[in-house]
């Protein structure tokens, strides 16, 4: 049933005459058809799937008793529990707040439990009144225990492309310190130019100031010498006067 279905239909019977044809009516229905909300899950398997389903706007059906079914074909959809009835499915629970909404739950969902689910009331004249349609699409378990016996294999596979980056990290490494151990050569080898030029500059200044010294005491030397040689040439001269004199005095 769609939307282009709603009306008002009339039931009675026809008597036809040789020369008219009668109609004879009964009964009034007026079809209201709604437009019924489309819901799709995706419950993991092994997992407990839960769902709200909401009655519908402007509907009072908190007296009536609800269903839940399942099938594509909501006449003909087979039932999954009712409130007049105990839950025929052991792993389905739901519970009616009677206020607004229904709230259902599904324990250990499985493959099977994939299909089409229509929630609902029926009124007091036996007709249904839906309130959803639910498609349940079961989604595969977590790969998670899939994953412990790949583990080496997982390994393996990253530690393979993992080779190049950690050569690229280690060559790098030697690049940097060869690069390092050069600086410092330099540096030593600047430093030790330095200290021979500094050393050299100062020994040829000791050298140059020692080289004066001797110069100086030997030409001393050289003075104190002579003055004894002119103090010997000037003694016989005097002892010679000495006696001219003395002689003198006695004629």
């Amino acid at each position: 049933m769609i939307l282009p279905d709603a009306g008002v239909y009339w039931c009675g019977d026809k008597s036809t005459h040789r020369t008219s044809t009668s109609r004879v009516l009964h009964t009034k229905v007026h079809l209201d058809v709604k437009n019924i909300p489309v819901l799709t899950r995706y419950p993991t398997i092994g997992n407990s799937f839960t769902h709200r389903c909401n009655y519908q706007e402007g509907t009072d059906v908190s007296a009536f008793p609800k269903f839940i079914c399942k099938g594509e074909d909501p006449s003909k959809c087979q039932p999954l529990a009712r409130s007049t009835l105990p839950v025929l499915n052991k792993r389905f629970s739901w519970t009616d707040d009677r206020k607004g909404s229904i709230t259902i739950q599904l324990n250990k969902v499985t493959t099977g439990d994939k299909g089409t689910y229509w929630c609902g009331a029926r009124t007091k004249a036996g007709s249904k009144l839906f309130f959803q349609k639910i498609i349940l699409n079961v989604a595969p378990p977590t790969t998670t225990p899939s994953i412990i016996p790949s583990t080496s294999e997982h390994s393996t596979a990253t530690s393979v492309p993992s080779t190049p980056s950690t050569t690229a990290m280690s060559q790098d490494t030697s690049w940097l310190t060869a690069v390092i151990a050069a600086v410092v050569c330099v540096v030593v080898l600047v430093l030790v130019v330095i200290l021979v030029v500094v050393y050299k500059r100062f020994e040829c200044s000791n050298t140059s100031t020692n080289g004066d010294g001797p110069d100086k005491e030997a030409f001393y030397d050289k003075i104190q010498d002579q003055h004894p040689t002119y103090s010997t040439v000037n003694h016989p001269t005097r002892v010679s006067e000495d006696p001219f004199y003395s002689t003198v005095k006695q004629h």
